[in-house]
Order: structure tokens, then C-alpha cells, then sequence
């Protein structure tokens, strides 16, 4: 623009002061800088016109290739999900390449991950192969060598009795691609009703939460002998499930669909994940509506308009209809979609 010039700072260190390198008022500005390998520049462009200044953002040029990252591991959680963690060893890497080499040598880039990261999940491994996995730390000087890793994919598991449910098989895969549901000689069991501890176990295994050992509370109607003891104290400790008055929480009760909506909205909010804000009108298009409690219509009505619940014969809400296992599987499904947990 007329009366604008265009200067190029640098500076060598982070802290250090800004310098002006080259100004100019039109055409182009090319700048050839010589550099070493101890050089860390930093660059940035200063706007001036009429005593107003603005800037760019900032580039970074670093005379040598970070640091390669260290400890690289693969672990499986599931059928097809491979999740990837190393050990961030530079400060000057611009972010991450991850390469994936199947059992038929083709080699692709899988990712593109940004600085300071830790982790990635591959959520889409193939079948029944033994993938090798490669990341390189790299920035404007270059690319590191690989650091390598492998893991078999095992093949995945048909289900023998989820065939009329053809709308609930992506989740209950996933589910059981996490970990989350068992095999049981391959009946899923999808009309059968669930249980407290059972849908606490498929939702911390699906949103990858870890169990804790360190409990606050005395439950008083969970054994430690429970099948789901570790899940149901994990989830007792986070805030997930809460105790009565006399310290029970009923480990094997019968899930109704708003237990299942309640104990996922209290699993996002327990991980700091905020849900989305919606008016509470949608309700009123469905003749149950009043059996929403004030306290709970902006949750319900969040699950209803993110298309994680929807109605039955599309005019009743049926929430305390008992969840079978295939609808708890969708709407523990559709809410990692939504919300995008990997």
C-alpha cells in the first residue's frame, strides 16, 4: 500500500533484542543471510505507515536438525487403534513426521504432528499386519533419522448377532476396537440390557482414561472382588459417579438411557471438556418432555442437538427406558465422534 515500508527484523536469541536487517517501500524484499550450524534466527516483518507499526509472526530458522526423539513405543488398545508416545527431546523441532510401513513395503506419511507433542493415535491400522512405524523430529535445517517401531494389527472380529443392527455395527466396533467391549465368543448380546459397572468400564476404555489407585471414598456396596471394582472406584475417584448419602452407588444396576447421557456428560466434564450449549426448546417436541428435570434440560438438550440421542419413533425421549447395550454402545460412539476423542 502507498506510504507503507516493510522492514525485516532478526534477532539470534529469544530473548534478545530485535534488529532491523533490510526496509524497503516497494517492490520486493530479499534478504540472503549467512548462517552456521549455532545459529538460531529468529525473524519476524515490521509494517510502518504513519507512526503505526504492526508485525508478522514469527519464523524460526535453526542452523541444525533437532534432536531425534527418544523411547518411541507402539501399544495396541483394541483391533484398530495403535496408540504411538515418545519423549520430546529438542526445543527446536517445528513438529513431527509419523511414516507408516504395512506388510506390503509401501511406505506413506501418516501424520503431520505439531511441536511439543507426545502422542498420536492411529486409528485406522490394517488388519492383520505387522505395521512399522517411523517418526522424525524436523525444522527449516532438516529432518532427523527415523526412530522405528513395530506392532502386529490383529485381524478384526466379526460379531455373530448384530446383524439386524446394522445402525449401532461402527460403534460397537470401535468399542471393541478399544478395548472397550469383550468377544464373548462373538455375541455381542445387542438388546440385552447394560449394567452401571459394564457402561463405566466400555466408557473409561473408550475415552482411554487409566485407572486410578487411590481412592477418596469408602463405597460401601462394592466388594473389591467386583468384575467392575477398578473401573467403578476409578470413576468414584474422578467425579464421574457419585455416592449416595450412605455410600452406595448400586454397581449393578439396570442403566437407563439418561444414565447412560449423565455419565458421559459427567466423563467430559471430568476430563475438562465443556459440552455444547443449546437451547432447551428442543425438548418441547417431544411428548415426554416433562420428564426432564429443569436441573438436566440443557444436558439432555446438548445430547439432542449434537445428534448423540435422538427420540423414539421421533417423539418420545424414552429416557428412563432401560439402554440396551447396542444403544449404549452409539451414544458412548457418536459422543467421541462428536466431540473428537481419539
Amino acid at each position: 500500500p502507498e506510504g507503507t515500508t516493510y522492514t525485516l527484523e532478526y534477532r539470534l536469541a529469544s530473548l534478545s533484542e530485535w534488529k532491523d536487517y533490510k526496509t524497503v517501500a516497494k517492490g520486493t524484499l530479499l534478504a540472503l543471510i549467512n548462517y552456521s550450524t549455532i545459529n538460531q534466527y529468529h525473524f519476524r516483518l515490521r509494517a510502518d505507515r504513519s507512526g503505526l507499526s504492526t508485525y508478522s509472526e514469527e519464523l524460526h530458522f535453526y542452523g541444525t536438525v533437532p534432536e531425534k526423539p527418544r523411547n518411541f513405543k507402539a501399544a495396541l488398545s483394541g483391533s484398530d487403534r495403535v496408540i504411538l508416545t515418545w519423549e520430546d527431546m529438542s526445543s527446536t523441532e517445528d513438529g513431527y513426521y509419523i511414516y507408516r510401513t504395512a506388510d506390503n513395503g509401501t511406505r506413506r506419511l501418516l501424520a503431520y504432528v505439531d511441536k511439543d507433542s507426545d502422542k498420536y493415535v492411529d486409528d485406522s491400522p490394517v488388519p492383520g499386519s505387522t505395521s512399522r512405524y517411523e517418526i522424525t523430529a524436523f525444522n527449516t535445517a532438516g529432518e532427523t533419522a527415523p526412530v522405528v517401531v513395530s506392532v502386529n494389527i490383529p485381524n478384526i472380529a466379526q460379531f455373530k448377532d448384530i446383524a439386524s443392527h446394522k445402525w449401532a455395527h461402527d460403534a460397537i466396533y470401535t468399542l471393541y476396537g478399544r478395548n472397550a467391549v469383550q468377544w464373548n465368543n462373538g455375541y455381542f448380546r445387542p438388546d440385552a440390557t447394560i449394567t452401571k459397572g459394564e457402561a463405566v468400564r466400555w466408557i473409561l476404555r473408550s475415552f482411554n482414561i487409566g485407572y486410578q489407585k487411590k481412592g477418596l471414598f469408602t463405597i460401601s456396596d462394592l466388594s473389591a472382588s467386583h468384575a467392575y471394582y477398578q473401573d467403578l472406584s476409578t470413576a468414584v475417584t474422578m467425579g464421574i459417579i457419585h455416592p449416595d448419602r450412605l455410600d452406595r452407588i448400586y454397581p449393578d444396576k439396570v442403566m437407563t438411557r439418561r444414565d447412560i447421557v449423565l455419565l458421559l456428560n459427567d466423563t467430559l466434564n471430568c476430563l475438562g471438556i465443556p459440552i455444547f450449549s443449546s437451547s432447551t426448546e428442543i425438548l418441547d417436541s417431544f411428548t415426554d418432555r416433562g420428564q426432564v428435570t429443569s436441573s438436566e434440560s440443557h444436558i439432555i438438550a446438548s445430547f439432542i442437538n449434537t445428534g448423540i440421542i435422538s427420540g423414539k419413533q421421533g417423539k418420545r425421549l424414552a429416557l428412563q427406558d432401560a439402554a440396551t447395550r447396542a444403544e449404549c454402545a452409539a451414544i458412548i460412539y457418536r459422543t467421541l465422534k462428536y466431540y473428537g476423542i481419539n
